[in-house]
């Protein structure tokens, strides 16, 4: 009997934590200028004495930031590494079942608000999949349909790579689109 509670709170246990996580990222303590990375992103926050304190796991969890950290982020959208330098604000890894995944959304980047709106569509040539109309406020669109995608500023086709780093005149536009349910995940960083 006892081996089969022990089991029955394992799985108990697993099912509770099994739900995936993302990176959330608060940048200052008014908790505005935000960076989120999909799930899965592996990243190390580390201390003013160079010891990680927060890294990537299943389990939800908040880390105050109130003195010098470094996060290293490791996008699965791109080789490099995005290093960001902390010295206030959130390191948060939420589950993705609270990710607010509205048509429209606005994040704060540097005090400057960028809006997107995302149409989803199910494809007409592959069965399951999801097309995508993600357009930024500013101009910039990517259109993702049956396998194909694209960006443009205007007139003008716009340069991707990874999957999904698009870069124009206003900044770099980090994005990661699943074709399976439709999810987004995005970051604008504006041209200073």
């Amino acid at each position: 009997m006892r081996i089969i509670t022990t089991i029955i709170l394992s799985l108990v246990s697993i099912a509770a934590f099994s739900q995936k996580t993302y990176l959330k990222v608060y940048k200052d303590d008014a908790l505005t200028n935000i960076i989120m990375y999909p799930p899965g992103t592996e990243f190390e926050l580390r201390n003013q004495h160079g010891y990680i304190v927060l890294k990537y796991s299943e389990a939800p969890r908040k880390l105050k930031i109130e003195n010098k950290h470094k996060l290293i982020v490791f996008p699965n959208y791109k080789k490099e590494k995005d290093i960001i330098h902390l010295n206030e604000g959130l390191v948060e890894l939420a589950l993705t079942s609270e990710f607010d995944d509205t048509p429209s959304e606005t994040i704060a980047v540097g005090g400057k608000k960028v809006t997107a709106q995302k149409i989803l569509s199910n494809s007409t040539k592959i069965k399951g999949k999801k097309n995508l109309i993600f357009t930024l406020d500013n101009g910039i669109v990517f259109r993702y349909t049956d396998g194909n995608y694209y960006a443009t500023l205007g007139d003008e086709y716009l340069d991707i790579t990874g999957k999904y780093v698009i870069k124009s005149d206003l900044g770099i536009l980090r994005l990661s689109f699943s074709p399976n349910n439709g999810q987004v995940w995005w970051y604008f960083e504006a041209t200073k």
